[in-house]
């Protein structure tokens, strides 16, 4: 038994679409008296069969020499030729059948006695018939596989589009992680001489740090909750190089744990607001995380104690971090650093669905 559900496209419109011409000429041949009910029944299913079987050969000839994917004066060209192919095949069936098979056929039945020649001339209507069927079967053929193009072209251009942008960010990474590791590694050489025993543990600290940061090289993006954790085991670092000087809050809601976001993002603010803000202020200062969601977008800052500098100029962690939210929130994210209350905040705005799906 035919599973239906299987047919392919081609061949449900070729059965559908030949099914429904050769029907519309069983009627026409019914109501003008022109052939018994039989022999135009076997009329239609020759024409049938043979229409499927010539337009079939067609198609294997298209895809056998490509000729659906020239350019569109030469698709003009053998597109004319197919159907006038296609037209001839079926009309010369078409008056083969009728003048040697059926003798009760009254259709042209004063030109029979003349010659097969003669029958072909005046059946030459058949000939147009059949063109405007093969026209629309070569037109409906091209435009099936010109959108079929067309829809390949946009995944290879979205796959394109892909590679680039993972390519960009890996780009980006790979500036940012020693960025980090450089500055990572003063933090530790300036306790090795002040405490060897604190300069261990910051070490440890640090290396699993790199490990974690080694673990997501291959993501565009890691789940918050996770760079939450790298983020507090880099202020456990700093704390043991500050001390009391540091302190630290993190505040972030249950609810968006499990949304993404690019490796490192938060923790380039928090070592950007130690760089900046912590290490020249004698008294120390407070560094604060705040995630939050804001409708359908999730927002977070990173504040710390001081003043800001130069609102103009930053770091190379800092510009790499907004050309990745550029590229995977393309006119869709936010990213400020301002003054407020004798705090300097770094702020960035992401949409929480976009960076769902993302997250690879």
């Amino acid at each position: 038994m035919i599973n239906i559900k299987k047919i392919s496209p081609y061949w449900a419109c070729q059965i559908s679409g030949w099914g429904l011409a050769n029907l519309y000429w069983m009627y026409g041949m019914i109501t003008c008296d022109c052939i018994s009910f039989r022999n135009g029944f076997l009329n239609v299913l020759a024409t049938f069969t043979t229409g499927i079987l010539v337009t079939h050969v067609h198609a294997l000839v298209i895809r056998k020499y490509k000729l659906h994917k020239t350019d569109f004066p030469k698709i003009a060209y053998h597109m004319v030729w197919i159907i006038i192919s296609i037209s001839f095949f079926l009309w010369i069936f078409n008056v083969y059948i009728n003048y040697y098979s059926y003798k009760d056929n009254n259709y042209l039945l004063d030109v029979k006695d003349q010659g097969i020649l003669i029958y072909a001339e005046n059946s030459f209507d058949m000939f147009i018939a059949f063109a405007r069927h093969a026209a629309i079967w070569v037109l409906t053929y091209f435009l099936f596989h010109f959108g079929k193009r067309s829809n390949e072209a946009e995944k290879e251009k979205a796959k394109l589009s892909q590679l680039y942008t993972e390519s960009s960010l890996n780009h980006l990474k790979e500036q940012v992680n020693p960025h980090f590791m450089f500055n990572s590694l003063n933090s530790v050489k300036a306790l090795i001489n002040e405490d060897p025993e604190k300069a261990k543990i910051a070490i440890v600290t640090l290396a699993d740090i790199l490990r974690n940061s080694l673990n997501n090289s291959a993501k565009l993006t890691i789940p918050l909750r996770e760079e939450i954790d790298q983020c507090r085991d880099y202020l456990k670092m700093e704390k043991i190089r500050f001390e009391d000087r540091l302190e630290y809050e993190i505040n972030i809601a249950e609810e968006i744990n499990h949304c993404a976001l690019p490796p490192l993002s938060i923790l380039t603010l928090v070592e950007n607001a130690i760089k900046h803000g912590l290490i020249d202020s004698l008294p120390g200062g407070k560094i604060t995380i705040d995630c939050r969601k804001e409708k359908d977008h999730i927002v977070t800052t990173v504040a710390n104690d001081g003043k800001l500098k130069n609102k103009s100029k930053t770091g190379i962690g800092i510009e790499n971090l907004k050309k990745q939210f550029a590229i995977l929130y393309p006119q869709n994210f936010t990213f400020s650093i301002y003054e407020k209350e004798k705090k300097v905040i770094a702020e960035f705005k992401i949409p929480q669905k976009v960076s769902k799906k993302i997250m690879l």
